[in-house]
C-alpha cells in the first residue's frame, strides 16, 4: 500500500490533499503534469515516486528559478544521503553548468538512473537540451 511507502521513506502517516492520488499515479506506470499552489505539498509528489523507486523513468521538475533548482539539488542530495544508500542523485539543469554535469545528466538520463531532474524553465527550452532529451 502506498501509505506505507509514505511512512517507510518520511515517516509520515497519512498524505495531504491530493498527494495520494497523484502518488498512486506513479505507482500505476502513469506520467504526471503536477501542478499545486505554494506550500500544496508539491515535494512528495516527485520526492516519494523517485527515492522508493515505484516510478521507473527521470522525473523532471520545472522550477520558476535557478536557484530553486539549485537548492533542490542540494536537499535533495542530503534527503536521499539520509534515506538510502544511493549512488545516483537528483541533478539540476540549468544556464552555465559545465559540460561535465551535462554529460552525466544526459547519460543518467539515457540510461535510466537519473532520478529527478530540476530545471528552469528557460533551460528545458535551450534548443542543446531539447535535441538531446526529446530527440
Amino acid at each position: 500500500m502506498i501509505e506505507n511507502l509514505l511512512k517507510q521513506y518520511f515517516g509520515y502517516s497519512a498524505f495531504r490533499p491530493k498527494q495520494r492520488e497523484i502518488n498512486q499515479h506513479w505507482l500505476d506506470g502513469k506520467d504526471a503534469l503536477v501542478l499545486m499552489p505554494t506550500g500544496g505539498g508539491k515535494s512528495l509528489t516527485w520526492q516519494l515516486p523517485a527515492i522508493s523507486r515505484m516510478y521507473q523513468g527521470v522525473i523532471i521538475v520545472v522550477v520558476p528559478t535557478i536557484a530553486l533548482a539549485i537548492d533542490h539539488e542540494r536537499s535533495s542530495k542530503i534527503a536521499y544521503d539520509k534515506i538510502l544508500d544511493a549512488t545516483e542523485y537528483p541533478l539540476a539543469y540549468y544556464s552555465g553548468i559545465d559540460t561535465e554535469k551535462k554529460i552525466k545528466i544526459y547519460n543518467g538520463i539515457e540510461n535510466g538512473t537519473l532520478p529527478i531532474l530540476y530545471i528552469s524553465p528557460e533551460a528545458l527550452l535551450h534548443k542543446e537540451f531539447r535535441n538531446k532529451v526529446f530527440a
